[in-house]
């Protein structure tokens, strides 16, 4: 169900027989394709959100201990002509600089501290999260492929809108991470003189999280300067996320056929189809088990799930699990209610499969959580070929990991209908079979004729009756 943030009135000023103009801000999530000293502003705004919203607690604002330092080289003291330091913004520093030994039970890695410098009057913590999306970056080899695989599924959506729409639409882009993108992007639609906006993350599992709390608070952000300066106010409809939609679970059932094509008849296979994660518990001030994250992860796999055991027959045992690569053991995952990456190879060990393909399914590119994240969840090295694949056994497992990118058409066309929907709704079907709402408008028409035929009838009656009386 779509998620209306603002009431939509479509008695008032969105009569479908005006021509109404429709904004829409299409979001990525937005993932740098590289880290330097300008996306370090946009991982402290993701951290401030994190503060913002409970998740972080906020007196960590009030530690500021100087420019927190990594070694490159080293994850342990070492001589001063043996290191490579450098720091959130990407400045190298040499000399001088006190080693401290870290808090594993704290989150606070190994790393050398200066006292001054670029990080004095900046909070510790905004510091450790741009340090530790360095280190990643650099395990990804320097540059993130997200972007160049998601943002070509945005223009050929947008191409294929404004195809069907032509001028009764506006779009623009935003990327999610990227510091007060969303609202300026929200901002230039409002500026088109648009009547209604139309917000359509490209995301296969919705959250409050990542959509209400961030993404849509920039939103309405915008929408509330709007009405500040011009006195006219904008109602907004959010999308459904993209993974209910059939083209999405298609994608994914053939998928799931093109890895089987390759692996042995008789083999038990386990389809491992692994989401981000988040937590079932309260996150300090958030209530992360209360998020609809966890009701759409679970209706969407379910969906998925049911069409691959309708659609695919196997000769020996083929079975489909979830899998979450973070939040799914101890203090998150208080009763165990979702299974590890580490658990599903536990599980499917002691249940006899000898193949298990993970495929990734609720993330539209590989990314940091993709490539890093979910690998070190099964205990392995972040590796992978050129296509972004890793294979590898462990526990006498053959384990698959596959891209994140597949069958990008059908993730188009799930994204271009999540939207048309929603328009469809606004300004009726323009196809030649009359919508369900112009038929609305249209019948009292027919009837006020049919009443007219009618009374002209009744009267010729009554004439000729009135006559034939008078004859008689």
């Amino acid at each position: 169900m779509s998620l209306v943030m603002m009431s939509v009135d479509f008695s008032v000023g969105l009569d479908v027989e005006q021509n109404v103009k429709i904004g829409i801000l299409m979001i990525n999530h937005g993932e740098p394709a590289e880290y330097n000293a300008t996306i370090y502003e946009d991982f402290k705004e993701f951290t401030q959100h994190m503060i913002n919203v409970g998740i972080i607690p906020r007196f960590l604002m009030n530690i500021d201990t100087g420019t927190i330092l990594i070694d490159e080289k080293n994850d342990h003291w070492a001589p001063f002509w043996k290191r490579s330091l450098i720091d959130a913004w990407g400045n190298r520093y040499k000399g001088f600089a006190f080693f401290v030994p870290g808090n594993e039970k704290m989150g606070v890695p190994p790393h050398y501290l200066k006292i001054f410098g670029k990080g004095r009057g900046e909070p510790d913590i905004f510091e450790y999260a741009g340090l530790e999306a360095y280190e990643a970056w650099q395990e990804m080899g320097g540059r993130s492929p997200y972007r160049d695989q998601t943002i070509p599924q945005m223009e050929n959506v947008s191409k294929l809108l404004k195809k069907e729409y032509g001028d009764r639409i506006s779009i623009r882009f935003a990327y999610g991470f990227e510091k007060g993108d969303v609202k300026e992007k929200t901002k230039e639609l409002l500026d088109e003189d648009i009547d209604i906006l139309i917000v359509a993350p490209q995301v296969v599992v919705g959250s409050y999280f990542e959509g209400t709390l961030h993404w849509i608070k920039e939103v309405h952000e915008a929408l509330n300067d709007y009405v500040l300066k011009e006195g006219k106010s904008i109602s907004f409809i959010e999308t459904e996320p993209i993974g209910i939609q059939s083209d999405f679970i298609k994608g994914v059932v053939m998928k799931v056929k093109d890895e089987l094509s390759t692996i042995p008849a008789n083999a038990n296979v386990a389809i491992f189809l692994s989401n981000h994660g988040f937590p079932l518990t309260k996150c300090g001030g958030y209530d992360c088990q209360s998020d609809p994250y966890h009701h759409y992860a679970k209706e969407i796999f379910d969906k998925i799930k049911k069409a691959i055991i309708s659609n695919i027959s196997w000769q020996r045992n083929l079975d489909v699990f979830q899998i979450y690569a973070e939040s799914a053991e101890g203090d998150s995952d208080p009763e165990n209610q979702m299974m590890s990456p580490q658990e599903g190879l536990n599980y499917t060990k002691s249940h006899g499969f000898t193949y298990i393909i993970d495929i990734p399914y609720e993330f539209l590119g590989d990314c940091m959580d993709t490539l890093i994240g979910l690998r070190e969840s099964f205990g392995v090295e972040p590796k992978w070929n050129k296509n972004f694949e890793s294979e590898f056994d462990i526990q006498g497992i053959h384990v698959e990991i596959t891209s994140a990118l597949y069958y990008h058409s059908y993730r188009e066309k799930a994204y271009y209908h999540s939207i048309t929907n929603e328009i469809e709704k606004l300004i009726g079907s323009e196809n030649p079979e009359k919508s369900y709402k112009q038929n609305l408008m249209e019948q009292p028409k027919k009837n006020v004729k049919g009443a007219i035929r009618f009374l002209l009838t009744l009267g010729v009656l009554v004439a000729i009756w009135y006559y034939v009386l008078r004859k008689w």
